[in-house]
């Protein structure tokens, strides 16, 4: 799956927004909502990026309880970048930050 790949290239961020937007749309099976919870957390885990706000929209399309407890437990980690990314997607899945 492209968004698994993660390529980094010219305009690749616009591309991924797009897809993310059309997966959004569909019927999403258990095993493909559990692929697309690790590209979340990769995403979470990586680096700063231009589409990360539709990353944290698709997390609300595939919210499930280990999502949740897989972005809390990064919310706890040292790295700050990792922490406000998974903070960030935790606000949007609704969950409260103690």
């Amino acid at each position: 799956m492209f968004l698994e790949a993660d390529p980094w290239f010219f305009r690749s961020g616009y591309v991924k927004a797009d897809l993310i937007r059309r997966l959004q749309r569909l019927t999403l099976t258990p095993k493909l909502i559990d692929r697309l919870s690790a590209v979340v957390l990769a995403v979470v885990d990586g680096r700063d990026r231009r589409e990360f706000r539709w990353y944290a929209r698709l997390a609300r399309r595939i919210d499930n309880s280990q999502l949740r407890e897989a972005l809390l437990e990064r919310h706890k980690v040292t790295d700050p970048g990792v922490r406000r990314r998974a903070g960030w997607v935790l606000d949007a899945l609704g969950v409260p930050i103690s």
